[in-house]
Protein backbone atom coordinates (compact mmCIF):
# COMPACT_ATOMS: atom_id res chain seq x y z
CA UNK A 1 0.00 0.00 0.00
CA UNK A 2 1.22 3.49 -0.86
CA UNK A 3 0.96 5.20 2.52
CA UNK A 4 1.31 8.72 1.12
CA UNK A 5 -1.40 8.18 -1.50
CA UNK A 6 -3.74 6.63 1.05
CA UNK A 7 -3.19 9.55 3.43
CA UNK A 8 -3.97 11.98 0.61
CA UNK A 9 -7.20 10.12 -0.22
CA UNK A 10 -8.35 10.25 3.39
CA UNK A 11 -7.66 13.98 3.72
CA UNK A 12 -9.35 14.77 0.40
CA UNK A 13 -12.46 12.80 1.33
CA UNK A 14 -12.68 14.79 4.57
CA UNK A 15 -12.92 18.04 2.58
CA UNK A 16 -16.12 16.93 0.89
CA UNK A 17 -15.12 18.47 -2.44
CA UNK A 18 -16.91 17.11 -5.54
CA UNK A 19 -15.63 14.48 -7.92
CA UNK A 20 -16.54 13.78 -11.54
CA UNK A 21 -17.73 10.18 -11.97
CA UNK A 22 -17.21 8.25 -15.17
CA UNK A 23 -20.00 8.32 -17.73
CA UNK A 24 -20.74 5.72 -20.39
CA UNK A 25 -19.72 6.78 -23.85
CA UNK A 26 -19.74 5.44 -27.39
CA UNK A 27 -16.11 5.05 -28.39
CA UNK A 28 -17.11 4.59 -32.01
CA UNK A 29 -17.75 8.34 -32.17
CA UNK A 30 -14.32 9.31 -30.85
CA UNK A 31 -11.89 10.88 -33.34
CA UNK A 32 -8.95 8.76 -34.49
CA UNK A 33 -6.77 11.76 -35.30
CA UNK A 34 -6.73 15.52 -34.73
CA UNK A 35 -7.39 18.07 -37.40
CA UNK A 36 -4.36 20.22 -38.12
CA UNK A 37 -4.74 23.38 -35.97
CA UNK A 38 -4.17 25.47 -39.12
CA UNK A 39 -7.31 23.90 -40.57
CA UNK A 40 -9.53 24.54 -37.56
CA UNK A 41 -10.94 22.50 -34.68
CA UNK A 42 -11.30 18.75 -34.46
CA UNK A 43 -15.02 17.80 -34.27
CA UNK A 44 -15.98 17.64 -30.59
CA UNK A 45 -17.13 14.20 -29.36
CA UNK A 46 -19.82 14.26 -26.67
CA UNK A 47 -19.92 13.54 -23.87
CA UNK A 48 -16.45 15.04 -23.96
CA UNK A 49 -14.91 14.16 -20.58
CA UNK A 50 -14.83 10.35 -21.09
CA UNK A 51 -12.95 10.81 -24.35
CA UNK A 52 -10.47 13.29 -22.86
CA UNK A 53 -9.83 11.05 -19.84
CA UNK A 54 -9.18 8.12 -22.16
CA UNK A 55 -6.82 10.30 -24.19
CA UNK A 56 -4.94 11.38 -21.05
CA UNK A 57 -4.45 7.75 -20.03
CA UNK A 58 -3.37 6.42 -23.42
CA UNK A 59 -1.35 9.24 -25.01
CA UNK A 60 1.47 11.54 -23.78
CA UNK A 61 -0.66 14.69 -23.81
CA UNK A 62 -1.73 17.55 -21.55
CA UNK A 63 -4.60 20.04 -21.88
CA UNK A 64 -4.95 23.81 -21.94
CA UNK A 65 -8.25 25.71 -21.79
CA UNK A 66 -8.76 29.21 -23.17
CA UNK A 67 -11.44 31.59 -24.39
CA UNK A 68 -9.20 32.21 -27.40
CA UNK A 69 -10.05 29.94 -30.29
CA UNK A 70 -7.95 29.00 -33.27
CA UNK A 71 -4.52 29.31 -31.65
CA UNK A 72 -1.83 27.53 -33.65
CA UNK A 73 0.88 28.24 -31.07
CA UNK A 74 0.70 28.85 -27.33
CA UNK A 75 3.28 31.27 -25.93
CA UNK A 76 4.69 31.65 -22.43
CA UNK A 77 3.42 35.13 -21.74
CA UNK A 78 1.90 36.42 -18.49
CA UNK A 79 -1.75 37.56 -18.77
CA UNK A 80 -2.93 37.10 -15.20
CA UNK A 81 -1.53 36.84 -11.69
CA UNK A 82 -1.59 34.01 -9.17
CA UNK A 83 -1.22 34.02 -5.38
CA UNK A 84 1.17 31.04 -5.45
CA UNK A 85 4.70 31.27 -6.81
CA UNK A 86 4.32 28.22 -9.04
CA UNK A 87 1.16 29.57 -10.63
CA UNK A 88 2.66 33.04 -11.06
CA UNK A 89 5.39 31.94 -13.46
CA UNK A 90 5.74 33.23 -16.99
CA UNK A 91 5.09 29.94 -18.75
CA UNK A 92 2.62 27.93 -20.80
CA UNK A 93 0.23 26.32 -18.31
CA UNK A 94 -1.44 22.97 -18.85
CA UNK A 95 -2.77 19.98 -16.96
CA UNK A 96 -2.99 16.24 -17.37
CA UNK A 97 -6.53 16.60 -15.97
CA UNK A 98 -9.00 17.62 -18.71
CA UNK A 99 -11.74 18.58 -16.22
CA UNK A 100 -9.57 21.35 -14.77
CA UNK A 101 -8.58 22.54 -18.24
CA UNK A 102 -12.24 22.66 -19.29
CA UNK A 103 -12.94 25.12 -16.47
CA UNK A 104 -10.48 27.59 -18.00
CA UNK A 105 -11.80 26.89 -21.49
CA UNK A 106 -15.28 28.17 -20.62
CA UNK A 107 -14.34 30.73 -17.93
CA UNK A 108 -14.93 34.38 -18.85
CA UNK A 109 -11.99 36.13 -17.22
CA UNK A 110 -13.42 39.49 -18.24
CA UNK A 111 -16.45 38.87 -15.99
CA UNK A 112 -14.53 38.29 -12.75
CA UNK A 113 -11.59 39.55 -10.72
CA UNK A 114 -10.32 36.35 -9.11
CA UNK A 115 -10.90 32.63 -9.06
CA UNK A 116 -9.98 29.98 -6.52
CA UNK A 117 -9.70 26.62 -8.19
CA UNK A 118 -7.93 23.32 -7.77
CA UNK A 119 -7.71 19.76 -9.02
CA UNK A 120 -6.38 17.57 -6.21
CA UNK A 121 -5.53 13.89 -6.40
CA UNK A 122 -3.72 11.22 -4.44
CA UNK A 123 -1.69 10.50 -7.61
CA UNK A 124 -1.36 11.73 -11.18
CA UNK A 125 -4.42 9.81 -12.36
CA UNK A 126 -7.33 11.66 -13.94
CA UNK A 127 -10.03 9.72 -12.06
CA UNK A 128 -11.08 10.10 -8.43
CA UNK A 129 -9.83 13.67 -8.17
CA UNK A 130 -11.46 16.33 -5.97
CA UNK A 131 -12.26 19.80 -7.28
CA UNK A 132 -12.69 23.37 -6.10
CA UNK A 133 -14.12 26.03 -8.41
CA UNK A 134 -15.03 29.45 -7.02
CA UNK A 135 -15.26 32.95 -8.51
CA UNK A 136 -15.74 36.40 -7.01
CA UNK A 137 -18.65 37.61 -9.13
CA UNK A 138 -22.35 37.05 -9.59
CA UNK A 139 -22.15 37.66 -13.34
CA UNK A 140 -22.61 35.00 -15.97
CA UNK A 141 -19.08 33.60 -16.03
CA UNK A 142 -19.21 30.73 -18.52
CA UNK A 143 -19.10 31.01 -22.31
CA UNK A 144 -17.99 28.87 -25.27
CA UNK A 145 -14.24 28.45 -25.56
CA UNK A 146 -11.46 26.14 -26.73
CA UNK A 147 -9.72 23.09 -25.28
CA UNK A 148 -6.21 22.53 -26.66
CA UNK A 149 -4.41 19.18 -26.67
CA UNK A 150 -0.65 19.63 -26.28
CA UNK A 151 2.31 17.24 -26.35
CA UNK A 152 3.36 16.48 -22.76
CA UNK A 153 7.06 16.59 -23.63
CA UNK A 154 8.74 19.67 -22.18
CA UNK A 155 6.16 20.28 -19.44
CA UNK A 156 7.35 20.19 -15.82
CA UNK A 157 5.02 18.79 -13.15
CA UNK A 158 4.45 20.85 -10.00
CA UNK A 159 5.79 19.11 -6.85
CA UNK A 160 3.14 17.64 -4.57
CA UNK A 161 1.25 20.18 -2.50
CA UNK A 162 2.17 19.76 1.19
CA UNK A 163 4.04 16.64 0.10
CA UNK A 164 0.71 14.81 -0.36
CA UNK A 165 -1.51 16.10 -3.15
CA UNK A 166 -0.99 15.97 -6.88
CA UNK A 167 -2.14 19.34 -8.27
CA UNK A 168 -2.24 18.35 -11.97
CA UNK A 169 -0.30 21.57 -12.67
CA UNK A 170 2.17 21.53 -15.57
CA UNK A 171 4.32 24.34 -16.95
CA UNK A 172 6.55 24.80 -19.95
CA UNK A 173 9.03 27.55 -20.75
CA UNK A 174 8.83 28.31 -24.44
CA UNK A 175 6.15 28.20 -27.12
CA UNK A 176 4.33 24.99 -28.04
CA UNK A 177 2.20 24.01 -31.01
CA UNK A 178 -1.08 22.19 -30.21
CA UNK A 179 -1.68 18.73 -31.58
CA UNK A 180 -5.29 19.78 -32.04
CA UNK A 181 -8.13 21.64 -30.39
CA UNK A 182 -11.86 21.36 -29.70
CA UNK A 183 -14.63 23.92 -29.54
CA UNK A 184 -16.33 23.53 -26.15
CA UNK A 185 -19.48 24.86 -24.50
CA UNK A 186 -20.24 25.49 -20.81
CA UNK A 187 -22.24 22.26 -20.80
CA UNK A 188 -19.04 20.31 -21.53
CA UNK A 189 -17.65 21.41 -18.15
CA UNK A 190 -19.15 18.88 -15.72
CA UNK A 191 -18.94 21.00 -12.55
CA UNK A 192 -20.66 24.14 -13.77
CA UNK A 193 -23.35 23.67 -11.11
CA UNK A 194 -20.72 23.19 -8.38
CA UNK A 195 -18.93 26.46 -9.07
CA UNK A 196 -19.45 28.69 -6.04
CA UNK A 197 -18.67 32.31 -5.19
CA UNK A 198 -16.42 34.05 -2.69
CA UNK A 199 -15.42 37.57 -1.67
CA UNK A 200 -11.98 38.99 -0.98
CA UNK A 201 -12.79 38.80 2.72
CA UNK A 202 -13.31 35.03 2.63
CA UNK A 203 -10.41 32.88 3.75
CA UNK A 204 -9.25 29.93 1.67
CA UNK A 205 -10.62 27.69 4.41
CA UNK A 206 -14.06 29.20 4.04
CA UNK A 207 -13.93 28.82 0.26
CA UNK A 208 -12.97 25.14 0.67
CA UNK A 209 -15.86 24.65 3.07
CA UNK A 210 -18.32 26.29 0.68
CA UNK A 211 -17.10 24.15 -2.20
CA UNK A 212 -17.30 20.98 -0.10
CA UNK A 213 -19.51 20.16 2.87
CA UNK A 214 -20.96 23.67 2.99
CA UNK A 215 -22.17 23.68 -0.60
CA UNK A 216 -25.83 22.92 0.14
CA UNK A 217 -25.95 25.64 2.77
CA UNK A 218 -24.37 28.11 0.33
CA UNK A 219 -26.87 27.08 -2.36
CA UNK A 220 -29.82 27.75 -0.04
CA UNK A 221 -28.53 31.12 1.12
CA UNK A 222 -26.96 32.52 -2.08
CA UNK A 223 -29.09 34.98 -4.09
CA UNK A 224 -30.31 33.48 -7.34
CA UNK A 225 -27.94 35.67 -9.37
CA UNK A 226 -24.88 34.27 -7.61
CA UNK A 227 -25.65 30.65 -8.47
CA UNK A 228 -23.31 30.06 -11.36
CA UNK A 229 -24.72 26.68 -12.28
Amino acid sequence: MNVRAEAARIVLSMLGLPRVPDRPADRASWPDTFSDPDDGPTPTPRPLVPYLRWLAQTEPVVFHGSQQRGLVRLSDERRSRDTRAYGDQTAVFASQDPVWALFFAVLRRDAMRSTRNASLGADEGVRGRRYLFSVDTDASIFAPGALYVLPAAGFAHEPRLAGLFDTAHRTRIGDVRPLGWFEVDPGDFPLEARTTTHTYRDSIGRTLWTGGWGYRRWLRSAPAGTRTG
